[in-house]
C-alpha cells in the first residue's frame, strides 16, 4: 500500500496503482513475500491505535529502505508533519546489494522509480514501459515482426 493511500491523502492518482508494481518487483528480487511486515498483523481497521502502530511502523520499514530524509520529503509532499522517525538513517544505497538475482543498473532505477514516496515524483505507466530495463524485450518483439 502506498504511503499516499495509508495516510488516506484525498489527491491520489494512477501513481498509486504504481506502487505496488514495485513492491512486487522488490519481493522478486528479494524472494521474499512480506516486504514490509507492517501490513502482516491482521485486525480491526477502526482500531485507531493499533493503525497509528502500523503507520509509525510502515514509516520505519520505508526509512530503513530508502532513508528518513526521503520519507520525510514524501510525509511533507503529503503535507503530513512526521516526528516519530529515527534522526538520521541513510537506507539502502543500492538494491542490488540485497537482491538474490542478478539486478542490473537499469533495474535498480526502475525499481527506485516504481518505489518513489513522493506520488508526484513516481514514474507514470507510459515511463516504466518505455524505461531502459525493458530495452531487450522490445528489441525482442521488434525481431519477431
Amino acid at each position: 500500500m502506498p504511503l499516499e493511500t495509508l495516510l488516506k491523502w484525498e489527491r491520489q492518482s494512477y501513481s498509486s496503482d504504481i506502487w505496488p508494481v514495485g513492491v512486487i518487483f522488490l519481493q522478486f528480487i528479494l524472494k521474499k513475500f512480506y516486504v514490509f511486515n507492517s501490513f502482516m498483523e491482521r485486525g480491526d481497521c477502526s482500531d485507531l491505535k493499533r493503525n497509528e502502530r502500523r503507520i509509525v511502523t510502515f514509516l520505519m520499514e520505508l526509512a530503513s529502505l530508502f532513508g528518513t530524509d526521503k520519507v520525510r520529503e514524501g510525509c511533507e509532499s503529503l503535507n503530513v508533519k512526521v516526528t516519530q522517525l529515527p534522526e538520521s538513517t541513510s537506507g539502502v544505497d543500492s538494491f542490488r546489494s540485497l537482491s538474490c538475482i542478478e539486478l542490473d543498473q537499469h533495474g535498480e532505477d526502475l525499481l527506485r522509480r516504481l518505489m518513489e514516496i513522493n506520488p508526484n515524483k513516481r514514474i507514470t505507466t507510459e515511463e516504466a514501459l518505455r524505461h531502459e530495463f525493458f530495452r531487450s524485450v522490445r528489441n525482442r518483439r521488434k525481431k519477431q515482426q
